[in-house]
């Protein structure tokens, strides 16, 4: 009762109007701060409708300093009432978008603390509207979600357009850089990825100018270096989006094309590019930034039609970011740690695409880079290793890797070297483990950071398992062979010969043995 009764107070002092020439100011900023310590303290304000309504009408862009106060509390709202005011999201991000629009300054300066709030408060909303969103069987309830979900994107589309576009039509050509000041760049990729996800047509990307606003993002974020300073989840889940987004609708391959930068130096690139440049730099910006930017490598590689006539840019890619990964990895590579584990990953996922590029990139500084990395990978695969591998993705991935530097281990002549012994160890290992994740089905991918994305190549899958299945044999046999373990070899070989039809139960039998031979190498080493 006593804090309802505060509450009530506190309400009255917030909807409190100038008189004549007295300022309310600091009562209203006081009822601001002390209703939004209430809410994070836990109290639920008997109407949280009322509330909402009482802050949106009194924001505007006449007084920034009062606004500012209001954006914050308006995200505490949102954060707090979830369901209780998901249905009124719609209409209060276009009210207050229209202030944000109002506040944002026609001249390239970093954007005003009260444009910021601004930009958190949309992003607060975004959060709270996915959370109650309609089961699919609710056809009702689920269109009319879509409504809201399109108008939702419509407006961050107009902020950003205000925000990014027009001070770039409206710059002097005389200067230097024409990019839009580098401000709220995490908030506003969240937006970005809004839009992303909620496109269902053409039609909505040439009226929202997606493409567009995605060449200025993507020019932003490849000169951004606020790790510090600001927050970057938001702009690494937009990659993945603008990833996604590049395969359902941009068939033009135009993520792909080579397009006149923005920025001072002027220089041509594509989207793709110009994203990988961003994960490029964030590899060795600071622990969490890593595992991103090494999860955002494999669908950077892997997800984009390369076909459309730019397999150089991939090619490249690779490249680069192998010689990022690996030049981090020997700063840390004294002792193990878990942060090998997605370098490690990173740099397979580059090297399965180019393996002899990539074997270059690894002995370019010291003639014993691949069979370093090659070691630390089969350490990272084994079943001792803490945070091991965690979803078939990786798993996976491990697996191909493993199988192809065994072969080109062989290939060198390398037989009898205690690293392909690990590296077949850990190959049986992981063939094991993946047979558990499979049966058991679980296949979660922890924070969602960490892990490589199991969506990211769904429609290859079949290929990759074959391709998997056949490399991780012929592995098996060449060392069986080496290690003259006649039975297996001879068992393996039979397998090798079955029809495809047959190849899951014999890669079941196979695994069978891998068990037996794993007990045995340990042993033998």
């Amino acid at each position: 009762a006593m804090c309802t009764d505060i509450y009530n107070s506190l309400m009255k002092a917030l909807s409190m109007e100038d008189a004549e020439d007295v300022t309310c100011y600091p009562v209203r900023a006081s009822a601001s701060g002390a209703i939004a310590e209430l809410i994070e303290n836990g109290y639920a304000p008997p109407d949280w409708v009322a509330l909402l309504q009482v802050v949106v009408k009194r924001i505007s862009a006449e007084d920034e300093n009062e606004s500012a106060l209001l954006f914050q509390l308006l995200g505490t709202i949102v954060d707090a009432g979830q369901e209780k005011v998901a249905a009124h999201i719609p209409g209060t991000v276009s009210n207050i978008a229209n202030t944000i629009t109002n506040l944002l300054p026609s001249v390239p300066d970093p954007w005003p603390q009260v444009v910021e709030q601004g930009f958190a408060a949309l992003v607060a909303m975004v959060q709270a509207w996915d959370s109650p969103a309609p089961d699919e069987n609710k056809e009702h309830e689920k269109s009319a979600w879509q409504l809201g979900q399109t108008a939702i994107a419509q407006t961050f589309s107009t902020v950003l357009q205000k925000a990014w576009l027009l001070p770039v039509e409206q710059m002097e050509p005389t200067l230097d850089s024409a990019l839009p000041p580098p401000s709220c760049v995490n908030d506003a990729s969240v937006l970005l990825e809004f839009i992303l996800r909620s496109i269902t047509s053409m039609e909505e990307i040439t009226h929202m100018k997606v493409f567009e606003l995605v060449v200025i993002w993507a020019d932003i974020i490849a000169y951004w270096d606020s790790w510090e300073e600001e927050e970057d989840q938001g702009v690494f889940n937009a990659i993945k989006e603008a990833v996604s987004f590049h395969q359902r609708f941009d068939s033009s391959g135009f993520f792909l094309k080579m397009l006149p930068s923005q920025s001072a130096n002027g220089s041509q690139s594509s989207v793709i590019s110009r994203v990988s440049s961003f994960v490029t730099r964030a590899i060795a910006a600071y622990p969490s930034a890593t595992w991103r930017a090494c999860s955002c490598i494999h669908t950077l590689l892997h997800a984009p039609d390369f076909s459309l006539g730019a397999e150089d840019t991939r090619m490249t890619l690779a490249v680069t970011f192998g010689e990022a990964t690996f030049s981090y990895f020997k700063g840390v590579s004294d002792s193990p740690a878990g942060i090998w584990k997605p370098l490690l990953l990173a740099i397979s996922s580059c090297y399965i695409c180019y393996p002899d590029a990539i074997q270059q990139v690894l002995c370019k500084d010291d003639g014993n880079g691949y069979t370093a990395w090659a070691s630390a990978l089969a350490q990272v695969s084994s079943s001792s290793f803490t945070p091991g591998l965690s979803s078939e993705s990786e798993i996976k991935l491990a697996i191909l890797t493993l199988a192809t530097v065994i072969e080109r281990l062989l290939a060198l002549s390398m037989g009898g070297t205690k690293v392909l012994q690990d590296c077949y160890i850990s190959l049986m290992e992981s063939c094991i483990h993946l047979k558990d994740v499979q049966e058991d089905g679980d296949d979660d991918d922890g924070d969602g950071a960490e892990d490589l994305d199991d969506d990211d190549d769904e429609e290859d899958t079949d290929d990759d398992d074959e391709v998997m299945y056949h490399r991780t044999v012929f592995s098996i046999f060449s060392l069986s062979t080496l290690l003259e373990d006649r039975e297996h070899a001879i068992r393996i070989r039979r397998m090798m010969m079955c029809e495809k039809r047959q190849k899951r139960n014999s890669l079941q039998d196979m695994l069978l043995l891998l068990a037996s031979q794993s007990r045995l190498l340990r042993k033998e080493t």
